[in-house]
């Protein structure tokens, strides 16, 4: 048995516990704790089953059918904005390809100078200004340009070049 230490002229006033004691203790503390564990799951376990009951299962159902047919619009929508994505930032591809103009881009210019009696230097302005008002991106490329020879050295600068046909057509 573990005593305090004493003192003289005086008797302890408590005594110590044995080890028996003290695993009771601990045992009744564990217990204790995984009592409250299981009345807090129940509890919450009622209170789920609570919500639950009141909930109207046709109005639910209706609620899912609404969402259905929503999700079924944003897909339609979805489809939609990609095909106008596509007019509004066409890739480059559609302008140029494998090194050359594509033949789209040819026959418009050709078009232009013909049907619309427009001089070639124009042709190129002409796709910048619809471009500009149908607000629709051109795609570009950065390009090494010579800017001016100064003293007989070439300066290049690096500048933003739209895929459209310069005066060469």
């Amino acid at each position: 048995m573990f005593c305090l230490p004493w003192r003289p002229g005086a008797w302890p006033t408590a005594w110590p516990t044995t080890v028996s004691d003290i695993n009771l203790s601990n045992r009744r503390a564990a217990l204790a704790t995984e009592t409250a564990k299981q009345a807090q799951q129940a509890l919450n376990n009622y209170c789920v089953r609570d919500l639950a009951s009141d909930i109207d299962l046709a109005r639910l159902e209706m609620v899912e059918a609404e969402l259905v047919a929503t999700c079924a619009e944003l897909v339609k929508e979805k489809a939609l904005r990609v095909k106008y994505e596509a007019v509004a930032h066409p890739p480059k591809e559609y302008f140029f390809k494998s090194g050359a103009y594509t033949t789209k881009v040819d026959l418009t210019a050709l078009e232009a100078i013909a049907d619309l009696n427009v001089a070639r230097r124009a042709v190129p302005k002409l796709f910048k200004l619809f471009a500009d008002f149908y607000n629709i991106t051109l795609p570009s490329r950065t390009k090494k340009m010579r800017v001016a020879d100064v003293n007989g050295d070439r300066r290049y600068e690096l500048r933003d070049v739209l895929y459209i046909p310069s005066v060469a057509i």
